[in-house]
C-alpha cells in the first residue's frame, strides 16, 4: 500500500513538472493571430473558425450559416436543394388614383419579393374624381346662361366663368416654351412645372391646370428654369437678351419677378400684349385683375399680364385676420346697437356663428361694402394689457394689431391710392397725384392715432413675422398675407379666427382692394419662334395665356384658398369674404418699379412704405414726402429714358 502511495506521488510530481513546462507566465497577454477558417459556413450549415496565441493557446467560434442560397439555372439552391415557396401577396402601400401601391410576399428562408401596385384609376362623378378632386381632363360640363356666358364648375362643384376659348386648328403637340424664374419665393417648379398628379391637393391642382391647358389647345408646355430673383433678376433679363440678340427663338412665353420684368422692358425683350391683332385675351373676365390694364399698362401697350394665373399672387395677397372671441366679448354692446337697427342680411341669427355678435357685424360691414380703416383702428385701439404689469411691452401682452410696416403698407393700395401710374403726353410713367395728395395725409393720421400706441405691436425677435400673440389669441387683429394662415393650421385658437379684406379709405369707395406683394409676371417673348406665321402664333400664344388664366381660375386658386385657409368653403359666409379677397387684387408699378425708385437712397424705400413709416413716427406726410420725392423724379425719370426705345410705336 505505501509503495502505491509513493508511486502516485511521484507520478503527480511528475505531471505537476510537465504543466510548468508549457504553462504561459502569470504576466502573459494572449495575442492572437488572424481568424482561419476551418469549416466553411453554407446556406443551411454553421462553420467554424479559430485563431492561435503565440504561446500555442487556440480558441474557436462558430461562424452563422448564411442563408444565402446558390441557386442554378432551374432556381435550385445547389448546396442545400432548397426552392423558395412564397406565400401570398400581402399590400404594404395602399395604391390611390395618383400614387402607386406596394405589395410584397415572403418565403419561409426569409427571402421576399416586393412589386408595385398600378395607381387606381379616378373614381369620376360629374367629372371629378371623389378621391383626389381631380378633373376628368378633356371633359367638361359647360352651362350657358341667358347672356351668352359660359360657366363651369370647379373642383368643388361651385359654378365659376368659363373662357371662350375652342379647341385650335394646326397644333399637335405643338411645344410652348415657358423661360421661369428660380431663386427666393419664387423659386416655383411648384408655381409652373408639375409633371405627375402627386398626392397633394396643391401641386396636382397644378398638374390638372397644365394638363387641361394642353388638352384643350394641342400644345405641350416645355418649361426652361433661369436663376432669376432678387440679386439675378438683371442676370435673368441679360439672358433672355441674349436670345433675342442671337436670334435663337429659345423661349415663347417669360414668367418674371417684377424687378426682372423692369430690366427686360429697358432692353426692349418683349411683345406689346396690346398689338396682338386676333388676341384670345379678354382682361374683363373675372380671372384677370378688375384693373389690370390701368396698372400694368405703359402709354397704351401691356408688356405683361398677372394677377391668378400666378399662385403666387394668390399666396400673397393681403388680408386682415381677426379673432372673433376678443371681438365678441369686447363689442357685444356695440354689436346689440349695430343689430337694432340693421337686421341681418348675410349672418345666420341663430347657430354656432349666428347672433347679435361683434364677428357677425364686421361680416355684415364687409358684406355690404361698408368696412373702413375708421372701423379697424377703432375695433384695435384701446387694447393694450400689460399681462405682466412690467412696463414692458412683450409678445406676453395683449394688442388691438399686430403687423409690420412692409405688411401694413397694403392699407395704401387698398384706400386706392397709387404711387406710379402711366400718363398722357411725352411722360410715359409719373409720379401719382396721390402719393402727395390731402388723401394720403388723411390716412397717415387716421392710422397714427392708432400705431403709435401700445395697442399696435410691431417688432419680436421671435420670429420673422409679428404674429405671434395673434397666434396665441392675445390680440384682435392681424393684417398678413393669405398664405400666413399656414402658420396658424394646428393653432388652437384656429377656430376663433377669421379672414377679412384690407378695408375701405371710406364706404363710398368702389370696391375692396387687396395688394399683392410678390407676384410672377407673365410675357410674350420679343424673340419667339414665329412658326413660319407670326401673327397666328401670336393668336396661340395669346391663347395659352388667357387659357392657363382661366384654368387657374377654377383650378389653382380654389384650392390654393381651401388648403391655406381652412375656412374657405367650410360656410358660404366665409366662401364670400375670400371672393372679395380675390376679386380685388390690385398692382402699382410703384411696386413693379421699387427698385429702380429708391436707387442711390439708403436705406431702400417703398413709396407706400414709407406712409406707414411716417404713420408710426406720427410724421405728418407733408413733412415727410418732399425728403424722397426729388430722389424719385429722378429716378423715374432715368428708369423713363431707357424705356423710351422700347415704346417708340
Amino acid at each position: 500500500m505505501k509503495r502505491f502511495i509513493c508511486l502516485a506521488l511521484a507520478m503527480l510530481m511528475c505531471f505537476s513538472a510537465t504543466l510548468a513546462l508549457t504553462a504561459c507566465d502569470d504576466d502573459h497577454t494572449h495575442s492572437y493571430g488572424e481568424w482561419e477558417t476551418g469549416v466553411e459556413a453554407t446556406c443551411t450549415s454553421k462553420g467554424v473558425k479559430s485563431r492561435t496565441c503565440s504561446c500555442g493557446q487556440t480558441e474557436s467560434e462558430e461562424i452563422p450559416a448564411t442563408g444565402e442560397h446558390h441557386f442554378d439555372e432551374n432556381d435550385v439552391c445547389a448546396v442545400c436543394a432548397h426552392s423558395h415557396v412564397f406565400g401570398a401577396w400581402q399590400e404594404v402601400i395602399t395604391p390611390t388614383c395618383t400614387n402607386k401601391g406596394k405589395q410584397a410576399r415572403h418565403c419561409a428562408c426569409g427571402a421576399s419579393q416586393v412589386e408595385d401596385i398600378p395607381a387606381k384609376p379616378h373614381t369620376y362623378e360629374n367629372r371629378f374624381c371623389t378621391v383626389c378632386w381631380g378633373f376628368e381632363v378633356g371633359r367638361v360640363e359647360l352651362k350657358v346662361d341667358e347672356n351668352g356666358v359660359k360657366w363651369a364648375q370647379d373642383y368643388w362643384g361651385d359654378w365659376r366663368e368659363y373662357d371662350n376659348i375652342d379647341l385650335l386648328d394646326g397644333y399637335q403637340d405643338e411645344p410652348v416654351y415657358v423661360l421661369y424664374p428660380t431663386g427666393g419665393d419664387l423659386s416655383l417648379g411648384n408655381e409652373f412645372v408639375q409633371p405627375e398628379p402627386l398626392d397633394d391637393a396643391r401641386l396636382f391642382s397644378v398638374y390638372e391646370r397644365n394638363q387641361t391647358v394642353q388638352a384643350r389647345l394641342g400644345v405641350k408646355l416645355v418649361f426652361v428654369s433661369e436663376p432669376g430673383v432678387d440679386n439675378n433678376a438683371q442676370s435673368f433679363a441679360l439672358r433672355v437678351k441674349r436670345a433675342r440678340d442671337a436670334q435663337t427663338n429659345e423661349f415663347d412665353l417669360i414668367a418674371s419677378c417684377p424687378r426682372a420684368y423692369g430690366a427686360m422692358l429697358s432692353l426692349g425683350v418683349l411683345q406689346d400684349i396690346f398689338a396682338i391683332e386676333e388676341s384670345y385675351i379678354e382682361l374683363d373676365k373675372p380671372w384677370w385683375p378688375r384693373d389690370l390694364s390701368r396698372d400694368l399698362s405703359i402709354n397704351g401697350a401691356l408688356y405683361a399680364v398677372t394677377g391668378e394665373i400666378s399662385m403666387s399672387a394668390v399666396d400673397k395677397m393681403a388680408s386682415v385676420y381677426f379673432n372673433k372671441q376678443i371681438l365678441d366679448d369686447k363689442f357685444a354692446s356695440d354689436a346689440a346697437a349695430f343689430f337694432a337697427q340693421n337686421p341681418h342680411k348675410h349672418t345666420p341669427q341663430t347657430g354656432r356663428e349666428g347672433g347679435d355678435t361683434a364677428s357677425n357685424m364686421l361680416y355684415e360691414k364687409v358684406l355690404e361694402g361698408s368696412f373702413t380703416i375708421d372701423d379697424l383702428i377703432y375695433l384695435a385701439s384701446d387694447s393694450y394689457v400689460d399681462t405682466l404689469i412690467d412696463g414692458v411691452v412683450s409678445v406676453d401682452d395683449w394688442f388691438g394689431l399686430c403687423s409690420k410696416t412692409d405688411l401694413l403698407s397694403a392699407l395704401y393700395g387698398a384706400s386706392d391710392l397709387r404711387m406710379i401710374e402711366a400718363a398722357a403726353g411725352s411722360s410715359v410713367l409719373k409720379v401719382s397725384q396721390d402719393w402727395t395728395s390731402e388723401k394720403a395725409q388723411g390716412l397717415v393720421q387716421k392710422l397714427s392715432a392708432l400705431l403709435t400706441t401700445n395697442s399696435y405691436f410691431a417688432v419680436t425677435t421671435t420670429k420673422s413675422f409679428v404674429d405671434v400673440p395673434f397666434e396665441r389669441g392675445k390680440a384682435t387683429f392681424f393684417v398678413g398675407y393669405i398664405q400666413h394662415v399656414e402658420d396658424m393650421l394646428y393653432n388652437d385658437c384656429l377656430e376663433r379666427f377669421g379672414v377679412l379684406p384690407m378695408p375701405k379709405y371710406q364706404a363710398s369707395q368702389p370696391h375692396y382692394y387687396t395688394m399683392v406683394k410678390e407676384y410672377s409676371l407673365f410675357s410674350v417673348f420679343a424673340g419667339f419662334d414665329a412658326r413660319g406665321d407670326a401673327k397666328g402664333t401670336l393668336t396661340m400664344l395669346s391663347a395659352v395665356l388667357e387659357c392657363w388664366a382661366s384654368e387657374a381660375y377654377r383650378k389653382t386658386t380654389p384650392t390654393i384658398l381651401k388648403t391655406r385657409a381652412k375656412w374657405y368653403g367650410a360656410d358660404k359666409l366665409q366662401m364670400n369674404v375670400c371672393e372679395i379677397i380675390r376679386s380685388g387684387m390690385r398692382f402699382d408699378m410703384g411696386r413693379v418699379f421699387d427698385s429702380c425708385l429708391s436707387k442711390g437712397v439708403c436705406p431702400t424705400f417703398t413709396m407706400d412704405g414709407l406712409v406707414i413709416q411716417a404713420a408710426e413716427k406720427n410724421i405728418p406726410w407733408e413733412e415727410q414726402y418732399p425728403q424722397y420725392l426729388d430722389y424719385i423724379e429722378d429716378n423715374l425719370a432715368v428708369f423713363v429714358a431707357s424705356l423710351q426705345p422700347t415704346l417708340v410705336k
